[in-house]
């Protein structure tokens, strides 16, 4: 079942099944098979579902295999201890990597502490798995993570009690601000072959993530993704983003929500997404008749990403994603650029700017911005609108090739504002401005539409796209501030 989308229960399931069957060993045959399928299902999760960086392919912010992790590792720690075979060490401390996209995933909240995964997830899901990777590697990262979740109460629980008995052990906490593992600008670039494991999996997972720091509440920080077919989790989701600054979640990122029924078809499809959708209609997603033979396919890349004085860039290819989806119109290139000036105090804010073109005909452009419950929309009218929560506030303002119009939505309990073209044509480019304020206070966002550029002017920042060369240039009155970047975590 190898690079399938049921890898991930198969290992939940079947890893459970091992630890037992190891008690009565090679005595009975039926153990003996057990135990055989049971390091065979966790081999896959370590060689399919986890990059060679250790980023994992389920989708950035979701993070489920934090079931399967709860279940794989005390088999790992059971085969080594009864068969002597250990897989702690594969791939090259795959596992050690992991830790540091588990911080890169960390969702800056109103609590204590960052919480794990999705902000409306239990953040203490990942304990065990920092409590291990913490022992059996000495980690230092993971030590300060699970320092943290212990000050909020975390004690191993059910089935991880003995585990986490097991696994205690005292560790030099690793300041994540500061670790030379972690980067405030990275990507897990899947255009550089960074394993070769099969040809549907040598690529790296494609997560995105810009932040202003790893141990506020109140950190800027935005989440993307470009790479794979997720599976049954398979959201229409390649380059959506989420968004969260001052302790304040904004723009959201939906599960499933099931298996099936309207609801997941409704969020698994792009109008449930921060992604451009033509006619009405966006990326691929698992009803439109994928099966194994596509999970985990590459159908976006992040193309570049680069650190300057003042801002960070990221370009990404969403075009195969586009042409996976029969409904959708034939694309020609779909391209999203996103920059991230960095301003003094941690402070900053985000352009967007997509650029869609199709194969012929003219077409109706939108774009649906997912706001969290925790905030409300102030307002909304025409390219603009804002979310707000009393304690920051989130200004939205865009133009692009045609005049646009802001309506409000709400399906299946999600809310969320719509931003449309006017205008039907072959080809659509937006710029959106996201700038996060603490309070209310409205910064000055003035919109370019000259000729062949678009873009926006904030403060003394011109931030302008060139729709002929499709370039994004970025100058004015930048701060000298850079993001922090380190060594590639392959290299550890």
């Amino acid at each position: 079942m190898r690079g399938t989308r049921e890898a991930n229960w198969r290992a939940t399931i079947l890893a459970g099944r091992g630890v037992g069957a190891l008690v009565p060993g090679d005595r009975n045959p039926d153990a003996r098979a057990w135990v055989a399928d049971a390091s065979e299902v966790v081999k896959d999760i370590l060689d399919y579902e986890l990059d060679a960086d250790g980023g994992v392919y389920e989708a950035y912010i979701r993070y489920s295999l934090n079931v399967t992790f709860h279940s794989i590792l005390p088999m790992m720690e059971a085969l080594r201890r009864v068969t002597g075979e250990d897989l702690f060490g594969r791939n090259d401390r795959v596992l050690y990597r992991m830790t540091a996209f588990t911080a890169y995933m960390l969702y800056p909240t109103l609590d204590e502490m960052p919480a794990f995964g999705d902000c409306d997830a239990h953040p203490f899901t990942i304990g065990l798995t920092l409590a291990k990777t913490a022992a059996e590697y000495n980690d230092g990262l993971a030590g300060w993570y699970l320092d943290k979740l212990i000050e909020r109460g975390w004690t191993p629980g059910g089935e991880s009690a003995t585990c986490g008995v097991l696994w205690a052990r005292a560790v030099e906490p690793e300041d994540p601000d500061t670790s030379p593992r972690l980067s405030e600008a990275f990507a897990y670039n899947n255009d550089e072959a960074t394993r070769k494991v099969d040809k549907r999996t040598d690529h790296g997972t494609g997560h995105l993530f810009l932040r202003t720091g790893f141990t506020h509440t109140d950190d800027i920080y935005l989440a993307a993704q470009a790479g794979d077919i997720q599976g049954w989790h398979s959201h229409a989701d390649q380059g959506s983003y989420v968004l969260a600054a001052y302790g304040v979640k904004f723009l959201r990122d939906l599960y499933a929500g099931g298996y099936a029924g309207e609801q997941f078809v409704y969020r698994k499809s792009g109008e449930a997404h921060q992604t451009v959708l033509i006619d009405g209609f966006g990326q691929v997603a698992q009803y439109h008749g994928l099966g194994d033979e596509d999970y985990m396919i590459k159908v976006a890349g992040v193309e570049a990403i680069e650190s300057r004085a003042g801002y960070d860039y990221v370009r990404m290819n969403l075009l195969t994603a586009y042409r996976m989806n029969p409904e959708t119109p034939p694309v020609r290139s779909a391209f999203r650029h996103i920059v991230f000036v960095r301003l003094p105090a941690r402070e900053g804010y985000f352009a967007v700017i997509d650029d869609v073109e199709t194969e012929g005909g003219e077409h109706v452009y939108s774009h649906p911005f997912h706001y969290d419950p925790m905030v409300e929309v102030a307002s909304a009218e025409g390219g603009r609108f804002v979310l707000a929560n009393p304690k920051a506030s989130l200004h939205v303002s865009a133009v692009a090739s045609c005049p646009l119009q802001a309506t409000r939505h709400i399906q299946y309990h999600d809310s969320y504002v719509k931003l449309t073209g006017t205008e039907k044509a072959r080809r659509f480019v937006m710029a959106t401005v996201l700038y996060p304020v603490r309070g209310a206070d409205a910064p000055a966002i003035e919109p370019i539409d000259e000729g062949e550029t678009i873009g926006a002017a904030v403060g003394g920042v011109r931030i302008a796209y060139d729709r002929s060369a499709r370039k994004v240039s970025v100058s004015g009155d930048l701060s000298s501030i850079t993001a922090r970047t380190n060594r590639d975590p392959a290299r550890d």
